[in-house]
């Protein structure tokens, strides 16, 4: 799907709605790694990925149908929601494998690289457009997230490669297949019915998996109701980085494309640090540094697209 089948992408006004809304997205996965570690401590990782993915699934699908009915769901692909599902649960289920088999150095890395390689993905193999100004701007938000996350400090024998870095990287391009596709597949249904329905999918695959993992106690079910802190941190798991964050970053790549959209991804490490800073851990000013270079790396992306659009206007 070229750029220009994409709604709003070759529109000379800078649709400041969906970077806004890409920007908060950002921040609310940047506040994953300090919150779920406070779920963690009384929900395991795999109970929690269902629990959020299918009350997403549910209230967005539930709305949808109150305030759209329900024709439109005679037009949907049911064998490719379940390819949207595979794409997103697998993201999810390869991302958590990754992690644990990969040191924190080289997770931190690849993570880094990954709105990167994403953009090769997309640009190469799925032949969306690359921005002017692409690789300068990924270059510098790169590096400026490697020296945000790195300058935390880890212990020097945890470096060298375990073998979750690719999985790491599949995750990601599982993720961007997803947003491509999503928009191909079911755009013209708008971005609350293709949030919904790829959710949809993905808890069918999360909840088809799940009791496997309870039997192999891999997952367990809380024995209790979780405290209100925790709760309270998982409602907002649930709808500010699943729900709205998923919304968005539709609505995000359907206005401005999956390119500038992955390069908002290297964001994450800054409101990672802010949300670490709300917990009491405060940045260094190396850290600052990098987040200002990530900032500098997603400015220069965007006033490349300025000046294209105005350009074509021109034209």
């Amino acid at each position: 799907m070229s750029e220009a089948s994409i709604p709003g992408a070759g529109d000379a006004r800078v649709p400041v709605a969906a970077h806004l809304g890409t920007i908060f997205t950002m921040f609310a996965w940047g506040t994953l790694i300090p919150v779920t570690g406070v779920v963690l401590r009384e929900v395991d990782a795999w109970t929690m990925a269902l629990l959020r993915i299918a009350v997403a699934a549910a209230v967005l699908l539930g709305s949808a149908v109150v305030f759209g009915g329900v024709s439109w769901l005679r037009r949907v692909s049911w064998g490719r929601v379940l390819l949207m599902g595979i794409a997103v649960g697998g993201f999810s289920v390869i991302y958590t494998f990754g992690i644990g088999l990969s040191n924190p150095i080289s997770a931190i890395v690849v993570s880094a690289t990954s709105p990167a390689v994403a953009a090769l993905f997309a640009s190469c193999v799925e032949r969306q457009p690359m921005p002017r100004g692409a690789i300068g701007a990924f270059a510098l938000a790169t590096v400026g997230a490697l020296v945000a996350s790195l300058s935390t400090g880890f212990d020097p024998s945890q470096a060298g490669l375990r073998g979750g870095e690719i999985l790491l990287l599949i995750a990601g391009v599982c993720w961007t297949w997803y947003s491509i596709k999503a928009q191909a597949w079911f755009g013209a249904l708008g971005q609350h019915r293709v949030t919904a329905l790829a959710y949809l999918g993905a808890a069918g695959v999360l909840g088809t998996l799940y009791p496997l993992l309870v039997l192999a106690e891999v997952a367990v079910i809380p024995p209790v109701l979780p405290s209100p802190t925790t709760l309270g941190w998982l409602a907002w798991i649930t709808f500010a980085a699943t729900l709205a964050g998923g919304l968005l970053w539709n609505y995000g790549v359907s206005r401005i494309g999956i390119i500038p959209v992955s390069l908002y991804l290297n964001l994450i490490p800054l409101f990672g640090i802010l949300t670490a800073a709300g917990f009491g851990v405060y940045p260094t000013w190396l850290q600052v540094a990098g987040c200002v270079l990530v900032v500098a790396g997603v400015s220069r992306l965007r006033g490349a697209r300025a000046v294209d659009a105005a350009k074509s206007v021109r034209e």
